[in-house]
């Protein structure tokens, strides 16, 4: 959140965005892209290349420009299923 911050100029900037963020979505489930959307829509500053490259590729937003990110074939894989799914489906046989 403080590199958001830093690229909007600041904590006070921040807080503005945020208010504008709750005023509008309050209630009203979106995605980390879509937010990074709402970031770019309030601010015209679109950091949407580094949103993609620290979710997938597990880079820092401040420590990437966005070029490194390849495309879906360079990202690392996330396994978001819980546990005890994981060890249903292997007790199972993958089924």
């Amino acid at each position: 959140m403080q590199a958001i911050a830093d690229r909007l100029g600041g904590t006070d900037r921040m807080t503005e965005f945020l208010r504008y963020v709750v005023d509008r979505y309050t209630f009203a489930p979106f995605t980390t892209l879509e937010f990074a959307g709402f970031l770019k829509d309030y601010s015209g500053v679109d950091l949407r290349a580094q949103f993609l490259n620290w979710l997938y590729n597990g880079r820092e937003p401040s420590a990437s420009s966005g070029a490194s990110l390849q495309g879906p074939a360079d990202w690392k894989t996330l396994d978001l299923d819980p546990p005890w799914l994981r060890r249903r489906a292997a007790l199972s046989g993958g089924r």
